[in-house]
């Protein structure tokens, strides 16, 4: 029996409650809700582009062909382009270029390859070399190029 207080005097009632047990329920509910909220955060934090790590992947990748600074002119680029063999490569750069490409359509070319993808066959395929999570860094440094 539980002593009910239903207005300024006490009154008994038959019925049995345990008034914390909901409450108990509507804590963890709560804490497990916070708990899913975090380890979300933490996962979109894990799966989102770091630019950074992109320019790193840049420098050992691209910039041979693309140059460092992602206008088109690498060392490679420079030399094929003497003896008129290679087309130029993208100006990443160029806003208004880069904008007829999405996301992942620069994904789908780094990973590819130029060839599978209807672009010169001189841009190689990373799709073996680079995981998932490096050509969404890569295209995130490309995007930072954009002026």
């Amino acid at each position: 029996m539980t002593i009910c207080i239903h207005s300024t005097t006490p009154q008994l009632s038959e019925h049995r409650t345990n008034r914390s047990l909901p409450r108990a329920l509507f804590a963890a509910g709560r804490f497990a809700l916070a708990v899913c909220f975090l380890l979300a955060m933490i996962a979109a934090r894990a799966s989102a582009a770091d630019v950074s790590a992109g320019q790193a992947l840049f420098a050992s990748h691209c910039a041979r062909c693309h140059g460092a600074d992602g206008r088109g002119a690498g060392m490679i680029t420079r030399m094929l382009a003497a003896v008129r063999i290679a087309p130029r490569p993208v100006d990443f750069t160029d806003a208004a270029a880069m904008k007829g490409w999405t996301d992942e359509q620069l994904a789908t070319i780094i990973r590819e390859g130029g060839k599978a993808t209807g672009r010169s066959s001189m841009m190689p395929e990373y799709g073996d070399k680079l995981t998932a999570q490096d050509i969404t860094n890569l295209v995130a440094y490309i995007r930072s190029l954009q002026k």
